[in-house]
């Protein structure tokens, strides 16, 4: 263990949130590309739809790209971004992929008006455009690493603290609406066990997720439990995964672990004095 924590410095961090967001961005153009026919000229994201009351100067440039019959091939472009990025090894071509994948990324984004996918879709953009400013000024790097360290601990503590003003957070009530009456497809068999719970269990659920969420700095206070918090996290994300169909957001969050886990390390030595 003390020699894992020993070599993991700033480009061992780097170097697995570059092959983890490359593997978060093939599984999000692999969901595009399972849509497509949505994206089709008889879809309903067509670009004429989203690109409608747009100025004509930025339309039809972009349409080369962003257009009904061109956007399955931009997606190829995507998909190979980011296939370079996970087995490219070598700084140039590092740099190469990193920029395609991340201009790729805001072209999506401005086709959809937006993320496509919420927050899965933000924190994919926001480590691109950390590890892209690090690629392009390598002195950045520690500041790169702070900024996904900071966006990941911020995504679940301010989560945390948002649901803790709400009484039917607090009483387990929300925990339940969303486990039996979601918008999302919850299992026939889950929506039923839980529906047959007690209110006190689903209360000390329901703190359970509070208070992981809400104490989530904590994960800065030492490599050990960053590695606990993280692991625990984790497997919140891939439960949700499972259960809501939410696929995109664990592998997003888990790109953002690396950078966590370093700060971690460094963040420690404050409580050392």
């Amino acid at each position: 263990m003390n020699s894992f924590l020993t070599s993991w410095d700033q480009s061992v961090a780097l170097f697995w949130t570059q092959k983890l967001v490359a593997i978060a961005l093939l599984q999000q153009t692999l969901e595009y590309w399972s849509l497509r026919r949505y994206f089709s000229e008889d879809g309903i994201w067509t670009w004429k739809t989203v690109s409608d009351d747009w100025s004509p100067l930025i339309r039809y440039p972009l349409s080369a790209v962003l257009g009904d019959r061109t956007f399955p091939f931009f997606l190829l472009l995507q998909f190979c971004s980011a296939l370079a990025l996970l087995v490219s090894v070598d700084f140039a071509s590092v740099h190469f992929a990193l920029m395609l994948c991340f201009a790729t990324t805001l072209l999506i984004a401005a086709r959809f008006r937006g993320t496509f996918n919420g927050g899965s879709d933000y924190m994919t953009s926001a480590l691109l455009a950390a590890l892209t400013l690090c690629s392009i000024a390598p002195r950045c790097a520690k500041l790169a690493l702070t900024y996904i360290a900071v966006q990941s601990l911020l995504s679940y503590t301010v989560a945390g603290w948002s649901k803790l003003k709400f009484r039917g957070w607090r009483n387990g009530e929300q925990l339940r609406v969303i486990l039996t009456a979601s918008n999302y497809p919850v299992p026939k068999g889950l929506a039923n066990m839980v529906e047959r719970q007690s209110a006190t269990r689903l209360t000390i659920l329901s703190v359970i997720v509070l208070v992981f969420e809400c104490s989530f700095p904590l994960a800065l206070y030492g490599p050990r439990t960053c590695l606990a918090f993280l692991a625990a996290a984790l497997s919140f994300q891939i439960a949700f995964a499972v259960v809501f169909g939410l696929n995109r957001f664990w592998l997003a969050w888990l790109a953002s672990y690396p950078a966590l886990f370093y700060g971690s390390l460094y963040f420690s030595l404050w409580f050392s004095f």
